[in-house]
């Protein structure tokens, strides 16, 4: 099953590029998800980061060191 769906996938994907070389798309690759707007919970999790580094300066020399 696999191997006639990536002939297939070759079949019509193949193509060349302005250079001349072939190009072919990732075989059996599922189609992106569009991902959910996070900034909100990461700004929450950069606060609180940074409220423990300020609370904690061995803690916080550590983190950035290793940063």
């Amino acid at each position: 099953m696999k191997d006639r769906k990536f002939i297939d996938i070759m079949s019509h994907s193949l193509t060349r590029s302005e250079l001349g070389q072939w190009e072919a798309p990732l075989p059996l690759r599922k189609e992106t998800k569009v991902l959910p707007d996070n900034r909100k919970d990461a700004l929450r999790r950069l606060k609180s980061t940074r409220r423990t580094l300020d609370k904690k300066p061995l803690m916080r020399k550590h983190y950035f060191d290793f940063m």
